[in-house]
């Protein structure tokens, strides 16, 4: 994202002193954002401790908590809060909850940043469209849907956040796309590799089976022309009443 975006993150932070970063996995943009901004203080939260025994820099920490029972902070602790890739992650009915967990811990005139990114293919490829199936059927089961990704700016103004701003890029996903392609296609077989034993569990497959699927899709990725349609949601909590939303503008490739 950032080598396709030139930038870590859409909304400027520099009088920005406390950020929060929900499912920061690794850490990676938290810490390459520490690094960028090293008088911001940046907290990263994950179900996963990950990163609880790395050496972390002086303006970062980690939480280890599940986002689905609510965020471990005091009201007005932030002043900007960074989600990602979560949709698979979070059901349905429990995005509205966590959204206005979100609102509770920003402090007034906060700022809030949401990735979220669909996987469309722009020709039929067989192998492609048997792994993508089984990851569907897997994720099904946890009441979890791509369609949320759409509609994360209604869920922004139901949280009563304003200036809502919603951007939509299409991003090449494999050898066909040049180098964001190449490191898109990269974060995809990671991406679904870290979820093997669900998708297994859950799809019929075996491991030998997942695993031949696994190197055959990525090798039809180009042939597939596929490639990530990606939502970038901006918006800011209110300091007293509502302002005007913002119209929404497109950004690079248009979805």
């Amino acid at each position: 994202m950032r080598y396709t975006l030139r930038t870590n993150c859409i909304v400027p932070l520099n009088d920005v002193k406390r950020v929060l970063d929900i499912g920061c996995s690794e850490g990676t943009w938290m810490l390459e954002m520490a690094n960028d901004h090293p008088h911001t203080r940046f907290s990263g939260l994950d179900i996963v401790e990950q990163m609880k025994d790395r050496v972390l820099p002086k303006n970062c920490d980690f939480y280890c908590a599940d986002i689905l029972q609510g965020l471990p902070f005091s009201d007005a602790t932030f002043d900007f809060v960074h989600q990602r890739f979560m949709y698979s992650f979070v059901p349905n009915d429990s995005w509205q909850g966590l959204v206005a967990e979100m609102a509770r811990v920003l402090k007034p005139d906060g700022r809030i940043h949401l990735v979220e990114r669909h996987f469309e293919l722009g020709r039929y490829q067989t192998d492609v469209v048997s792994l993508l199936g089984a990851f569907n059927r897997a994720i099904h089961e946890n009441q979890v849907s791509m369609a949320i990704c759409d509609r994360l700016d209604e869920l922004l103004d139901e949280a009563g956040f304003v200036d809502i701003d919603r951007k939509c890029i299409n991003i090449p996903v494999g050898d066909w796309g040049g180098i964001p392609g190449r490191l898109m296609g990269e974060a995809v077989v990671s991406w679904v590799q870290d979820s093997r034993e669900i998708i297994v569990q859950r799809s019929g497959l075996t491991h030998q089976e997942f695993d031949a699927q696994m190197e055959r899709a990525y090798d039809g990725l180009s042939e597939a022309r596929a490639y990530y349609s990606v939502f970038l949601y901006t918006a800011r909590k209110p300091v007293n009443k509502k302002s005007k939303r913002r119209k929404s503008m497109p950004l690079m490739g248009s979805c």
